[in-house]
């Protein structure tokens, strides 16, 4: 009986910790404020073969995520920004609840607050 209880722990402790790495899959409507006012992007995640993809598209275009990474609830990911004025990294990092995210975004001009609801 103490066996199947343990078994039955590990399996619902594991299913659990699945469920929270696939938080971010799916597609998300962001919103923040920029140097010049309020932004506005989508986010994609994807899940294939047990790794994470994704991409970001907004005003100023679109990036491949690169490193992304969860744990529990939270994630990290960076996104490289092509612009005329050369090259940049944005570096996101928050938490998942359920269909929305809090995040901050490391940009060259500071850190700025990012919020996202799933589609």
């Amino acid at each position: 009986m103490q066996k199947t209880r343990l078994f039955l722990a590990t399996a619902l402790a594991l299913i659990g910790a699945v469920a929270l790495a696939d938080g971010l899959v799916g597609t998300w409507t962001l919103s923040g404020e920029g140097r010049n006012g309020p932004t506005s992007s989508e986010l994609t995640v994807m899940k294939a073969d047990g790794a994470l993809t994704g991409s970001i598209t907004g005003e100023r275009g679109s990036a491949q995520l690169k490193s992304i990474t969860t744990d529990g609830d939270g994630f990290s990911f960076v996104a490289v920004m092509e612009t005329r004025m050369g090259d940049f990294e944005l570096t996101y990092s928050g938490t998942v609840s359920g269909d929305t995210l809090t995040a901050s975004v490391e940009t060259p001009m500071g850190s700025r607050p990012v919020t996202g609801v799933r589609k």
